[in-house]
């Protein structure tokens, strides 16, 4: 049943919808326990996945049989290549909680486009992203291969297969190979690690082995396997060239696993003979020259019973046949998945917390992971897993240096960091804004600043710390320094030269200020002096000529106060104050009578004395009693009224 594929029009990978996810519904809450067969085309994988499935399964009827293809068969009768990732129905093994789904992927490095429209480099991207994908949920990898040992190119692929390479793959399409931080949250996280099982081709009847058969007892030859996978690890390690690098990160990625008394080796061998045994039994194991069964329901498990026959168990040449030795070697492997296949702890992004894979749990997990896949964009083409860690890896270096020791300030792994070169910066600001005006006292916040500098931690020191602190990269490390690390310190160390010249430049501008200001304030002290010296002839002759104009100036104001005393003495008694006023009525025989009337306190005005008659009158007088003049003015007036009656 497939449950992955990828679209041939948009390139994008997808989830098949189909009668898989209905086989789960009834073991909802049960463990589960993900077998991935993986490799290149014609290395019989799909044949171990369907083989595997049968030996798994107490009633073989159920079990399910995976696509397989020959190119070298005309007539395919309905065989097609795997497409995506298939899937078994669940099987339960005896003694061990939960189930197992066995997972078959299609081949990696078969060229052609996929379904005659998307282009195979595409294709392999899409290959590379599900196995990437799949080491966050598979308890098991099957590596298959057609030689009977690895070679470095394998060792390079089974890198796909590793949670740090896709989450290198994921951090480096986010972070565009500049700035990507190493805490990056992923869509879907792993807390646990698969295991490797490596089943690779030996030649026919078991060519290049002692024997992987114990012949007295037809059982597999253990130590065979254990010092085998030994002798593999010892070749790896020498140095970098033999594939050192690699080795480390499969150790990372990968459980130990039990090797009798060798220890450390992240993988098991359980290599599958070469089937080839030409017309013999009805040609049923010429698997070179034909298909390994027909593309029918059960067609696979009968060959499985049949590889158990007396024929092939017989002793031939010290051996059973290759096909027992087949035989033999699955059912060793799924003693290996009985003891050796973990249930993988997952995380999602709304489950934070790291839970058992469980079959209810599948589908949500896939989901996220391939959302997550398709966000990355085209992958490099060689040494991927390498690639992929040297361009991170250059990002981050960087990223570390500056945080450390160059200009960068903020968030940076969960902490708030400062680089030297930024806090010297930062200080040379304030030293420039005059903060601290004495240079004395600007010298000593200086060296302050620029110890900082001579006492830093040593960069090989740092970038090694940062290493250890990021075993993801180490694989890469001699290439990330020298690419990376070593430009970017020439970098740092031109920028602290830069900033040693700008405080020269400050201290010698405060210098400056200062001699200046000195200047000014002398200046300023002297100044009357110097304009005595400058002005006092002119000062003098001035004095001089303006004795006569001030003299002429007396003179002019001398008359101008006479003038105004003059003025002012025709003026009453401003200051009288009187609240009394004597009326004085003329009656007629000349009579008078007087009387006094209050009046209200005032304004002083002015009075004068004054006595107006008409014409022909009597003349004025400003002597004699004023009433009487005041009875003639009023005598006066009435002779004018009767005039002016008439």
């Amino acid at each position: 049943m497939q449950i992955v594929t990828m679209n041939a029009t948009t390139g994008k990978l997808k989830l098949v919808n189909g009668a898989f996810w209905s086989s789960l519904e009834d073991f909802a809450n049960e463990k589960v326990r993900l077998i991935l067969t993986f490799g290149a085309g014609s290395t019989g994988k799909s044949v171990l996945a369907s083989m595997l499935g049968c030996a798994m399964h107490e009633d073989s009827r159920r079990a399910d049989m995976f696509p397989t293809f020959l190119k070298r068969v005309t007539n395919f009768n309905g065989r097609t290549m795997t497409e995506g990732i298939w899937a078994s129905s669940p099987i339960s093994l005896p003694g061990v909680e939960g189930k197992y789904i066995i997972l078959d992927m299609m081949s990696e490095g078969e060229i052609g486009a996929f379904q005659g429209k998307l282009q195979a480099s595409r294709k392999e991207d899409n290959i590379h992203k599900m196995l990437a994908l799949m080491s966050e949920v598979a308890s098991t990898f099957v590596f298959t291969m057609s030689v009977d040992e690895p070679r470095k190119s394998h060792w390079d692929l089974l890198g796909l297969a590793m949670a740090e390479t896709r989450e290198n793959m994921v951090i480096r399409a986010n972070g565009k190979n500049v700035s990507a931080p190493s805490n990056q949250q992923l869509n879907l996280k792993s807390h646990n690690s698969p295991s490797l099982i490596l089943a690779h081709r030996l030649g026919a009847g078991g060519v290049g082995y002692s024997g992987v058969c114990n012949t007295n007892d037809f059982s597999v030859n253990q130590q065979e396997l254990h010092d085998r996978a030994a002798a593999a690890k010892t070749d790896l390690t020498k140095d970098e060239a033999s594939g050192k690098p690699i080795f480390e990160m499969i150790e990372r990625n990968f459980q130990a696993m039990k090797n009798g008394n060798h220890e450390g080796i992240p993988y098991v061998y359980n290599p599958l003979p070469t089937i080839a045994q030409g017309t013999n039994d009805k040609s049923r194991f010429d698997w070179l020259g034909k298909a390994a069964y027909d593309y029918s329901a059960g067609q696979h498990c009968q060959i499985f019973d049949r590889m158990n026959s007396s024929r092939w168990r017989c002793k031939s040449s010290s051996r059973p046949g290759a096909p027992a030795q087949y035989r033999l070697m699955i059912e060793n492997m799924v003693e290996t998945l009985k003891a050796q296949a973990p249930v993988r702890l997952v995380s999602w992004r709304g489950q934070d917390n790291p839970t058992a894979l469980t079959a209810d749990k599948i589908k949500v997990v896939l989901e996220q992971g391939i959302a997550e896949m398709n966000s990355i964009g085209p992958l490099p083409r060689s040494e991927l897993w390498r690639k992929i860690m040297q361009d991170r890896c250059l990002g981050e270096i960087v990223q570390y240096l500056d945080f450390e020791y160059g200009e960068s300030s903020g968030k940076y792994s969960d902490t708030t960091k400062t680089g030297i070169l930024k806090t010297i910066s930062d200080g040379l600001v304030e030293l420039g804004l005059g903060t601290i005006p004495d240079p004395v006292d600007m010298e000593a916040r200086w060296k302050e600043l620029d110890k900082k500098w001579t006492s830093k931690t040593p960069f090989d020191t740092g970038i090694n710390g940062w290493f250890s602190e990021h075993p993801l990269l180490e694989a890469v490390m001699d290439t990330c320094k020298e690419d990376g690390g070593e430009p970017h310190i020439v970098l740092l160390n031109e920028m602290h030269e830069t900033l040693e010249a700008e405080w020269t430049a400050i201290l010698a501008n405060r210098q400056r200020q200062i001699a200046e200001e000195a200047l000014r304030q002398a200046l300023e002290t002297n100044w009357w002096q110097n304009f005595w010296d400058e002005w006092k002839l002119y000062i003098v002759a001035g004095a001089i000529l303006m004795v006569p104009v001030m003299l002429i100036f007396c003179r002019i104001w001398g008359m101008v106060a006479g003038t105004c005393r003059t003025c002012a003495s025709c003026c009453g008694d401003w200051g009288d104050t009187t609240t009394t006023t004597k009326i004085i009525t003329v009656q007629q025989g000349g009579g008078s009578s007087s009387h006094n009337a209050p009046l209200e306190k005032g304004p002083a005005v002015p009075f004068a004395s004054a006595l107006a008659v008409p014409a022909g009158g009597a003349p004025s007088s400003s002597g004699g009693d004023p009433y009487a003049r005041i009875e003639n003015i009023n005598n006066t007036i009435k002779q004018l009224q009767k005039r002016a009656s008439k």
